[in-house]
């Protein structure tokens, strides 16, 4: 029974293999030599785990992501939203133009 229940927590890691090769870039590594890429794998699972952990504060206030979203969907949904600076009296100001609650964003 407890080979079995080994067996099936496989697809976790298999989700995480996944997410890394397609998302962070490890289906195409960067150099030729093993001690690069494995400096580049090593950052980009670092990166992984810090993507994680601001999807999960993300995503309790905006409604569109969810805490398992993939990072194709955050860019589109967070990343990529129309802005323009502007001077008025004497100071630049950044208006966004989406109905999403950046303001209610906080970490710490």
């Amino acid at each position: 029974m407890s080979v079995i229940e080994t067996y099936n927590k496989r697809g976790a890691r298999e989700c995480n293999f996944d997410r890394l090769n397609n998302d962070f870039g490890w289906k195409h590594l960067p150099c030729s030599f093993l001690k690069e890429n494995t400096v580049y794998m090593i950052l980009t699972a670092f990166c992984m785990n810090f993507f994680s952990y601001f999807i999960r504060a993300v995503s309790s206030v905006f409604t569109s992501l969810s805490p398992t979203s993939r990072v194709k969907k955050f860019v589109f949904h967070f990343i990529a939203v129309c802005a323009k600076w502007t001077r008025t009296a004497r100071r630049w100001w950044l208006y966004l133009y989406t109905g999403m609650p950046y303001d209610k964003l906080s970490f710490g």
